[in-house]
């Protein structure tokens, strides 16, 4: 589905085309519209490259979604106008809430049972052909040594739920920043020690592209499974409808 809704012209986009889309390929008309949000990003008078924001489509406004677009995409079909979003003119959604794009440590998700943690500088991206990326250092963690991951774990208890991290059944190492495979690899161990430290066996899933040899998935295999790789492409940035990233377990 990303890739027809990347191939189509943003000035041809319309809300029954993506209803059609999400018609053809079976899935709900709100993800096929965060989809396209993702891919074109929005038009604002913001001028923000990338902003975090808390959006109700207008198919089910009880749910507020939060996505990390930009708001200065001049070609995006969405539309930014006081807090009502449009699509071709017709509005789709109202938004709750903008802030920047602040990488913090750790966050949960799934009412606690599943966890991100943005463990590497971000700041330091070298980039990846969809991702408006840019941070600035004083709001951007880097989590290098197995006690700093301990001490963020220790934190994020006391923001849990249920204060009880032993029911996440994911974290994802949510960040592409490993310039290298073995530093990543190394970390993904690192990260699985300090779980099973603190008696949690949750699946970690890690989104990157620098993961690539028979060697790193063996060592991966034999030392942080239950593990699931999600892939991401990576070379120069090109326009957001380029996006190809996949994802393999």
């Amino acid at each position: 589905m990303k890739a027809a809704l990347g191939s189509k012209p943003a000035a041809v986009l319309t809300l029954p085309a993506v209803r059609g889309m999400a018609e053809r390929y079976g899935v709900p008309v709100e993800d096929a519209l965060l989809i396209a949000i993702n891919l074109f990003g929005i038009s604002s008078a913001h001028g923000r490259h990338r902003a975090r924001i808390s959006v109700r489509l207008t198919t089910r406004p009880d749910v507020a979604w939060m996505v990390i677009v930009p708001l200065n995409a001049k070609a995006s079909p969405f539309h930014l106008a006081g807090d009502e979003l449009s699509l071709g003119g017709v509005v789709v959604g109202a938004i709750d809430r903008v802030a920047a794009d602040e990488a913090v440590g750790g966050y949960f998700r799934d009412d606690g049972r599943a966890a991100t943690l943005n463990p590497n500088a971000r700041s330091r991206c070298v980039g990846c052909s969809f991702c408006p990326n840019t941070l600035e250092a004083a709001a951007d963690p880097r989590l290098s040594e197995e006690r700093e991951l301990a001490e963020l774990l220790a934190a994020m208890v006391e923001q849990h739920p249920r204060h009880n991290l032993a029911e996440l059944r994911e974290v994802t190492v949510s960040t592409g920043c490993f310039e290298r495979e073995r530093a990543a690899v190394d970390h993904l161990i690192g990260l699985r020690d300090v779980l099973a430290a603190h008696g949690i066996g949750a699946r970690i899933g890690f989104l990157t592209s620098v993961i690539r040899t028979r060697e790193a998935f063996v060592e991966l295999a034999e030392r942080v499974a239950p593990f699931v790789l999600r892939l991401r492409p990576t070379g120069n940035r090109q326009p957001l409808s380029g996006d190809r990233a996949g994802w393999m377990q």
